[in-house]
């Protein structure tokens, strides 16, 4: 299976980017494996992230990010054509708010997989933990 450039957000803040090849809500950790700025594997260990601490997980394009993006927040601003699922615009409890689309979400999962809405950003797949979010709204 081909190594997925991860950026694991912690509730308390923490982030820890790296390589993974299980990104799954079936497995109770994240295992990211350390890697330069290009994504290419780096020396050094793998960190076993348990899913229940994380605010989010996401696969990303690219790992350095830019910082100077602004991600669509609506689904006004953009459509979703190609990506099946229910249409939700997500609020963390730290305040942050994403729009994705997700193939089952259901209030009472611990966790659920999120597509963006904004398809031109970094961000390509998230699993989302539901105790960190404060919100869901159906759009």
């Amino acid at each position: 299976m081909a190594e997925l450039k991860v950026v694991a957000h912690y509730q308390d803040g923490r982030i820890v980017k790296g390589l993974t090849n299980n990104f799954s809500l079936n497995d109770p950790t994240l295992l990211i494996a350390p890697a330069d700025e290009e994504g290419l594997p780096a020396d050094g260990q793998a960190t076993a992230v348990p899913l229940a601490d994380l605010k989010a997980a996401f696969l990303v394009e690219n790992l350095q990010g830019n910082p100077d993006r602004q991600d669509i927040k609506r689904f006004d601003e953009t459509d979703v054509p190609t990506v099946y699922g229910r249409k939700l615009t997500i609020t963390f409890k730290d305040g942050e708010t994403i729009c994705g689309v997700c193939p089952s979400w259901r209030p009472d999962l611990p966790a659920f997989l999120l597509t963006p809405a904004d398809l031109d950003g970094n961000n390509r797949r998230m699993i989302v933990l539901s105790k960190a979010v404060q919100s869901v709204q159906p759009d």
